[in-house]
């Protein structure tokens, strides 16, 4: 389906997975850090799937990014994101001890820069 097709009024959940998720393949590879991007909307999602990773040993860190004032805020939380997931991410198995935080990024360019100082900091 092409984006100049997409009919928003009738968009369905199978219809966004196939934009979303379509031609992704896995390499099987593995990393020392996952980033995980906040999204208030996504957080059970991404969190589950850093989570799978984790106990597969596939990442050994995560790093979990997302502040308060992000566009996906919409119910006006007060905790961060990157909180939000930590405490998700623990209570599915997680070491605290292998979770980083951005508590303060709220957008994708902040994300990566915020990312980028974290990961500096680590090594």
């Amino acid at each position: 389906m092409k984006l100049s097709q997409i009919q928003d009024e009738i968009l369905s959940d199978e219809d966004i997975q196939n934009i979303v998720y379509s031609d992704i393949e896995d390499n099987g590879l593995s990393s020392k850090y996952g980033l995980v991007f906040g999204n208030s909307m996504l957080i059970k999602e991404r969190v589950s799937k850093a989570v799978e990773l984790y106990q597969q040993k596939r990442v050994q860190k995560l790093v979990f990014m997302g502040g308060t004032n992000g566009v996906s805020n919409q119910d006006g939380e007060l905790i961060s994101e990157a909180e939000r997931m930590e405490q998700l991410a623990i209570s599915l198995g997680v070491k605290k001890e292998d979770i980083l935080l951005d508590c303060t990024s709220n957008n994708t360019f902040e994300n990566v820069e915020n990312a980028l100082s974290i990961l500096k900091e680590c090594t």
